[in-house]
């Protein structure tokens, strides 16, 4: 979603020449997007790993430049300069919950966060149909999720590549993992809908029901819950909200 949007404008602003990959299940508001960019959009069958992987045969296979949507340290310093903006608008922050797929967007965050504030607590969050970050934090290694399953969050689904760079400091700087499920993540959308005016992909709702979800644990703190992203279906939403 953001990512390939952030790459379709870079190659429309470079005129240069641009593939993105993107799974089949990928939401139908995120390709409408990506097509009204001067982009090549070729599309793979299987999850997002499985297509980001196939991206990067392609890519060696073609001798162009692959660019990860999360494991490069240039995309992950890029994602750092969110935790620049919180600090200059905010006097403290004692939690930040983000979403996490591959890890890039949190170890942007949390390594900026984490030397800027020491005693900030991060916070990860996922669905429980695509877990692969949380799985394996506790398994001290990058593992899949065997029970994968389609989930609302498309956005953060489909597990980490081995070896990627984002897990070593994912390690360092993520001090808890919330999972939340389908439901949680229906009624985070419809909440910000009915009590916020903002519709929100479901990638984003993941860190609103991590919020809601465990609510006491953040009382009289203050928080920031990352909206990562509102590349939604407009159906989709339609759907969760007359449910």
């Amino acid at each position: 979603g953001n990512h390939g949007m952030g790459f379709a404008r870079a190659v429309e602003l470079t005129a240069a020449d641009g593939t993105v990959f993107l799974p089949v299940s990928a939401s139908a508001a995120k390709v409408k997007k990506l097509s009204d960019y001067r982009i090549h959009l070729e599309f793979y069958v299987g999850n997002s790993l499985q297509a980001e992987l196939h991206a990067k045969r392609t890519a060696r296979e073609k001798n162009a430049i692959w660019i990860s949507p999360y494991n490069d340290h240039e995309v992950i310093a890029g994602q750092g300069t969110i935790a620049l903006e919180m600090i200059q608008d905010l006097p403290s922050i004692d939690d930040v919950l983000i979403t996490v797929g591959g890890g890039g967007l949190i170890s942007g965050i949390g390594a900026v966060l984490k030397t800027k504030l020491p005693d900030v607590q991060i916070m990860c969050c996922q669905p429980e149909h695509s877990m692969e970050m949380t799985l394996s934090l506790n398994a001290g290694k990058i593992v899949q999720q065997e029970d994968a399953r389609e989930t609302l969050s498309d956005g953060s689904a489909g597990g980490i590549e081995e070896g990627a760079v984002t897990f070593p400091i994912a390690q360092q700087v993520i001090d808890h993992c919330i999972t939340v499920s389908e439901k949680e993540i229906e009624d985070a959308l419809r909440m910000m809908a009915d009590e916020h005016e903002m519709v929100i992909e479901g990638s984003a709702a993941v860190a609103v029901a991590s919020l809601i979800k465990e609510k006491s644990r953040f009382a009289g703190r203050t928080v920031v819950v990352i909206i990562c992203g509102g590349n939604v279906d407009p159906q989709r939403v339609q759907e969760i909200l007359n449910i």
